[in-house]
């Protein structure tokens, strides 16, 4: 429940999760104490409203003077168009005058029933707030479940890796550029398997009953708003924890960059350096997935939960190609 509290506050505020750490980091020291963190508690907002979806973004004073124009000159060529062709059919068509005058419309062919208009869609009543109630008492224990062990403040790496929030995609779906579903236009595929930060939401469209993020996928950093499930509850994108599970060998380095080097013809290879996890390792998270620019690998730190060696993981290759994934 703190977490989630913290969450709700920085997406109200719209602040990055280095912004929220510094405002509970009263004193600046580049760590959260009990004190603090519990004073910044019982300030912070605990009634959870839902979150809802963004309003429709309007196109540029410039852009909208050059649609408005166009459409002017396609109205005015519709009508001139629609003239001619009235036009033409006067002289071609007499008027039927008795039907005219009397306004008949003609009866629907035998065997054909008249479309009746759809029933608009009934939007979903809003939920209620989620009030959260947190017990000071409590508190000392939660605490020092955020902390690591041994420690007794949260290090800013250590809130981050706690306060961001990743999905795992389990279903193929589009992140696309705004929220409507009915309006929106793809950026790309996510592919299962693949790994996204929630920068907004999740938002549920009470019309549509579809519940939508805005994030950005940890593989190339595009951005953009994904949908976690449809109106038929199928599920797109699901929560993971911050633990990962080696599905495919690969090694643990000391340092995030890693260097891809081209063999020459006739260079004696060189000898690969760092420590070897085997399928099923399991990892906890130190530091999420990001995408390293130079080689266009995902890496995170890591600790291996094994033996408790930490270091640099691959956890997606260049290609796609999956060596780690989050568990669910």
């Amino acid at each position: 429940n703190v977490i989630k509290v913290i969450r709700y506050n920085q997406r109200v505020k719209e602040l990055t999760t280095e912004q929220i750490f510094a405002e509970i980091d009263k004193d600046g020291d580049r760590e959260i104490d009990q004190a603090e963190l519990t004073a910044w508690l019982e300030a912070a907002d605990k009634e959870l409203k839902p979150f809802k979806p963004p309003a429709a973004e309007e196109p540029e004073a410039d852009e909208k003077k050059e649609e408005d124009e166009e459409k002017k000159e396609d109205g005015k060529a519709e009508e001139a168009k629609e003239g001619e062709a009235k036009e033409g059919e006067a002289a071609e068509k007499p008027i039927d005058a008795a039907a005219e005058k009397e306004k008949i419309t003609p009866a629907p062919k035998a065997g054909l029933v008249r479309p009746t208009a759809l029933a608009p869609a009934v939007p979903e009543k809003e939920p209620e707030p989620e009030v959260i109630e947190l017990d000071s008492d409590k508190l000392d224990e939660v605490f020092s479940q955020l902390c690591d062990e041994g420690e007794s403040s949260l290090s800013k790496a250590v809130f981050c890796r706690t306060v961001q929030q990743f999905f795992k995609v389990i279903k193929e779906t589009a992140l696309t550029d705004v929220f409507p579903v009915t309006t929106s236009k793809p950026q790309r595929k996510l592919d299962t398997r693949e790994v996204v930060e929630v920068l907004e939401g999740p938002v549920r469209d009470t019309l549509t009953k579809v519940t939508r993020v805005k994030c950005r996928a940890v593989r190339d950093n595009v951005e953009g708003w994904a949908t976690v499930s449809s109106n038929l509850g199928t599920v797109f994108l699901r929560e993971g924890k911050p633990s990962f599970k080696v599905v495919k060998e690969t090694i643990l380095t000391e340092e995030f960059q890693l260097e891809a080097e081209e063999k020459k013809e006739g260079e004696e290879e060189k000898k690969e350096e760092g420590k070897k996890l085997k399928l099923g390792e399991v990892l906890t998270v130190i530091e999420w997935p990001r995408k390293e620019e130079k080689s266009g690998l995902v890496r995170m730190k890591a600790k291996v939960k094994s033996d408790g060696s930490t270091g640099w993981v691959t956890t997606m290759g260049n290609q796609g190609t999956v060596f780690a994934e989050m568990l669910p």
